[in-house]
């Protein structure tokens, strides 16, 4: 548990960063949405 909320520091680049830091998090959270969602369609590729 203790990771993930490390993990989600580090997305995120915690409260005491500046706001445009935060925007890089927001970017680095979608880029692993992205690879997250193309991870699973080649899942369902590879199963079907």
């Amino acid at each position: 548990m203790a990771a993930k909320n490390q993990f989600r520091l580090y997305l995120f680049g915690g409260k005491f960063n500046p706001p445009g830091k935060r925007k890089n998090g927001l970017l680095k959270l979608t880029l692993l949405f992205i690879f997250s969602f193309i991870n699973k369609l080649f899942l369902l590729i590879k199963i079907s």
